[in-house]
């Protein structure tokens, strides 16, 4: 890469932001019509995040491509988004759109010299549903795609000519254009993971990330798969309300922590029996939950969770419904909710939005792992995510949509015992002896 990626690691809500955009406003802006000195395409999870930053940053005329035009992925807003770019363009974008970029964007974004700003961690590997097991076969059978060595599925164009035409153009374009980009692989003969095109980072003149506990994140398994070193840095609110940004090493959240755990009554009764652990199952994950609802109906186990949240709603917080909000995976939430918070459901992967910033009493009903998909990806490059700084980091953001994140009040239910020590043990360690406990990048701490 041109420089090291800058990871700006920070409890939500501590600036990152902020830092970021007065890091941009403070560089050197040109006269209309100027060859502009510094170029920014900034990443964001949600549409309503774009809206703040280009709010916030109004004099660098920040453009929107997903606002301005289409919601398909790979429809007419793409094309805009490389017009943007080969003009030099300032822009605002989503992840969602940034998953897509071709080698044709990422030649423009070098010869133009962008900064890329990542505002939470992007799913550099995740599972891709999309090419089913009968579709791949097919695909297969048809010499349209075959297999690196590592892998990676490889896309034939001119197989392709003579069998994909008419409506299986449509079918197919989502998958031809990742397989060009070399983004998806098969996994032991049996998985189909998505992952961003490592090469891609190198087209920035410099990369920001601004998460919390980059360690659990799936970016930085990313990273160590495919040798990025990256520098660890956080950000600090001077006297002046201007931010700056210091050595990860001097970093000590214990003082905001302690205000934390003040706002914060995590519940401590009879109704986490549902979510103790028993035998070798572990409550609440993915594959209990699995077991447990076989046959498309829930056991008295998965039974006992529901009556357990809807009895924290409804007799210990007291709330009324707009202020209740829960999660699970979505595939059981149907057997979860109950009168009183049904429609409080905030998905497990929510990030960076304010728009659960009143609620007040939350039930995080489910005990995270890192899925099988990506424990045999990095496992082929000899890497072992953090089962434990994952869930961790999940559970963090999660909670950090409601209301907390306003410095005002919350009740969390946590019937997961893992799930509630792990939380316990955030609120009293600093997060640099939690980065060394659990973590196994070997990240380089530096300042910027």
């Amino acid at each position: 890469m041109t420089a090291r990626p800058i990871v700006i690691d920070a409890l939500m809500g501590s600036g990152k932001t902020s830092w970021m955009t007065q890091y941009m406003l403070d560089k050197p802006r040109p006269r209309l019509h100027a060859n502009p000195p510094y170029k920014w395409l900034y990443i964001t999870p949600l549409l309503s995040e774009v809206d703040r930053i280009k709010e916030a940053c109004r004099d660098l005329r920040i453009e929107d491509p997903v606002r301005e035009l289409a919601e398909q992925a790979n429809g007419p807003k793409y094309p805009h988004l490389l017009e943007l770019i080969r003009h030099g363009r300032n822009i605002v974008s989503t992840h969602a759109l940034f998953s897509y970029l071709n080698e044709d964007a990422i030649a423009l974004l070098r010869d133009l010299g962008y900064t890329l700003i990542i505002d939470e961690t992007l799913g550099m590997v995740d599972e891709y549903e999309k090419l089913t097991a009968g579709n791949r076969k097919l695909l297969e059978d048809n010499g349209i795609i075959d297999y690196a060595p590592d892998g990676t599925i490889l896309w034939n164009d001119e197989a392709a000519k003579g069998y994909i035409t008419g409506r299986k153009q449509d079918r197919f374009r989502d998958i031809r254009a990742l397989c060009l980009n070399g983004s998806l692989v098969r996994v032991a003969d049996t998985f189909i993971v998505w992952r961003f095109p490592a090469h891609f980072l190198d087209a920035f003149q410099k990369v920001f990330i601004l998460t919390y506990l980059f360690e659990g994140s799936m970016m930085a398994g990313y990273f160590q798969a495919h040798g990025i070193n990256y520098e660890l840095g956080s950000v600090r609110r001077q006297l002046d309300g201007r931010y700056d940004i210091i050595d990860y090493g001097h970093v000590n959240t214990a003082a905001a922590k302690v205000e934390v755990g003040e706002l914060i009554d995590l519940y401590e009764g009879p109704l986490n029996r549902c979510g103790d652990p028993y035998h070798k199952a572990n409550p609440l994950s993915s594959s209990w939950f699995k077991r447990e609802t076989e046959g498309g109906e829930p056991s008295p186990k998965v039974e006992a969770i529901q009556r357990a949240a809807s009895n924290f709603f409804r007799n210990v917080c007291r709330t009324p419904v707009r202020l209740n909000m829960w999660t699970s995976q979505k595939s059981v939430s149907k057997y979860l909710g109950g009168h009183g918070y049904q429609g409080g459901f905030v998905s497990l992967s929510e990030r960076a939005t304010n728009e659960h910033s009143h609620k007040a009493s939350c039930a995080y009903l489910s005990n995270r792992f890192v899925h099988s998909s990506m424990r045999r990806y990095f496992g082929e490059h000899g890497i072992t995510p953090s089962d434990e700084l994952f869930a961790l980091t999940e559970l963090l953001q999660w909670t950090w949509r409601s209301r907390i994140r306003n410095r005002q009040p919350i009740k969390l239910f946590l019937p997961s015992k893992r799930m509630r020590e792990l939380f316990k043990e955030w609120l009293r360690s600093n997060d640099l002896e939690l980065m060394q406990k659990y973590g196994n990048s070997g990240y380089n701490i530096a300042a910027e």
